[in-house]
């Protein structure tokens, strides 16, 4: 008699099964080969379960099935019994067809008996794998016994602005899409069963399904023998030409032929990296900086988005400034540092667009890192904060990317694909100091400052408040000296600095 226990699907292990084969098997058998989520991804899971539960209160005759998720027995009874008894919405309703078990996250009865499936994400637009997650809700539900009318995706609304949240979801229909992928729902679980049946781990292939639609968690794991910089760090590499040079054993740069078709950029950068060569047009970059006016600012700022909405006009996902750090050079070389860490849960935009306003003067070049970020935050703050609007719109006007840089002027084999402020200070400044630096990204600063304004703890907040100034303090210094390491470069034929005057830099 074989008691081995027969495979199951989820809807979690389908969509993983969508990604990439070896995923759906290692989610399955193997689990502890994952990275684990990083505090950052644990809090992005944390934000959906929130928009969960608040979808909940749009249906307030809604029954909650109480099973975990770990509690597929159980949580099928109470379905079931929940359906017999006459209930005509229910919220985490289970079911398991075709060895596939599902959660629904909101199912409610029409009046003809049938049902309509409602699934809540925490997202602003519907995407093709939102289709399919529904796809397999269907199916399964169906399978199950349950004549399904509709099914309906319920997101957050970008039209909706704080403080009025009344129309935080909307719903868009989607019942024809998900109608036309059910012949193929079907066969795909009969593929994935088969998979886990087996006792071999699939060989597919690293490629960029790795990091589409979501990072996989076995990207470590797979990735083990892959000498980097990997082939995905060329620049504009095609998928296809991706997963050929997979196909042919490539996976790093290191490894790829001399005679390999490559356009001219792409040769160049294969070349280089191989060669382990470095590529500076000192002159272009002396262009470059001879375009910066004095006194010169090193910008750091630090946003914030909310997944719902908590300050007056923002929507969802919209980003806010809770923090900047400023290091002013002046025409007699004198170097000043100043900051600002918002400390509580209030609006930080009025207070911060005022100490950005007197720190910062009208003449003179501000100077980022990845510009984009801080040109859109500074202009949205600027429409924000309407008494400072002209001296903010002024600093959009006057800021300079010094990652342009190293996109267009500098290239070292250590900075690959599009090279953080980090990376760049890690390779030109030897002996940079990092050791009273906690925090190591904007991420981890992100979840530092909601730590600090949610704290009740008076020995907690001074100690996550100085963390976040030393992160932006070193950023922002950090930008001073990658600038005075490329003056220098320059100024290796010559004597050259900026000089003061009114311009506006780039």
């Amino acid at each position: 008699m074989n008691n081995e226990k027969k495979p199951t699907l989820s809807k979690s292990r389908f969509l993983a099964g969508l990604q990439c084969p070896k995923r759906l098997y290692l989610e399955s058998h193997q689990r502890s080969l994952a990275t684990p989520p990083s505090a950052f991804q644990k809090r992005i899971f944390d934000n959906g379960h929130t928009v969960g539960e608040l979808a909940r209160t749009w249906f307030p005759e809604g029954k909650l099935i109480e099973a975990t998720f770990s509690e597929t027995d159980r949580a099928l009874e109470e379905t079931r019994k929940a359906i017999q008894e006459g209930v005509s919405t229910l919220f985490e309703a289970a079911f398991f067809a075709r060895a596939t078990f599902i959660r629904a996250d909101v199912l409610t009865r029409e009046e003809d008996s049938s049902w309509t499936i409602i699934e809540v994400k925490s997202t602003t637009t519907v995407q093709d794998i939102h289709v399919i997650d529904l796809g397999v809700q269907r199916y399964v539900t169906e399978q199950s016994g349950l004549a399904v009318k509709a099914t309906r995706l319920m997101h957050l609304n970008r039209e909706c602005r704080f403080p009025d949240l009344s129309n935080l979801f909307t719903q868009t229909d989607v019942t024809e899409k998900v109608k036309d992928k059910t012949a193929e729902i079907a066969s795909t679980i009969d593929s994935y069963l088969g998979i886990l049946s087996s006792k071999a781990v699939p060989k597919t292939p690293i490629g960029p399904h790795c990091f589409h639609p979501y990072l996989c968690p076995f990207k470590d794991h797979c990735w083990k023998g892959v000498k980097e910089p990997s082939i995905f760090s060329i620049p504009k590499l095609h998928p296809s030409r991706a997963r050929e040079l997979i196909s042919k054993g490539i996976r790093s740069i290191c490894e790829i032929p001399a005679n390999y078709p490559l356009s001219d950029t792409q040769g160049r950068f294969v070349s280089l990296v191989q060669g382990k060569q470095s590529r500076i047009l000192w002159p272009a970059i002396k262009d470059q900086l001879a375009q910066l006016v004095l006194p010169l600012y090193f910008l750091d700022l630090q946003t914030q988005m909310d997944t719902i909405p908590r300050l007056n006009g923002l929507r969802p996902f919209d980003q806010y400034p809770y923090m900047f750090s400023l290091h002013k050079l002046g025409p007699d070389k004198r170097l000043d540092q100043t900051g600002y860490v918002h400390a509580d849960d209030s609006d930080p935009r009025p207070v911060l667009a005022q100490s950005l306003c007197n720190e910062i003067g009208p003449d003179g070049t501000i100077i980022v890192f990845q510009g984009s970020l801080e040109r859109r935050t500074l202009k949205n703050l600027a429409w924000d904060i309407s008494p400072f609007r002209q001296e903010l719109l002024a600093m959009v006007d006057h800021t300079f990317d010094l990652a342009s840089i190293f996109r267009d002027y500098y290239f070292n084999p250590c900075l690959v694909g599009s090279p953080s402020l980090k990376d760049v200070a890690s390779a030109l400044l030897k002996d940079l100091p990092t050791g009273h630096i906690s925090i190591k990204d904007q991420d981890e600063a992100r979840l530092a400052w909601m730590a600090m304004i949610s704290t009740e703890s008076e020995e907690e907040k001074p100690s996550l408040m100085k963390a976040l100034n030393n992160f932006g303090f070193g950023n922002s210094f950090a930008m001073m000296l990658i600038y005075t390491h490329l003056v220098k470069g320059s100024a290796q034929a010559e004597d050259f600095r900026p000089v003061p005057g009114n311009g506006t830099g780039r």
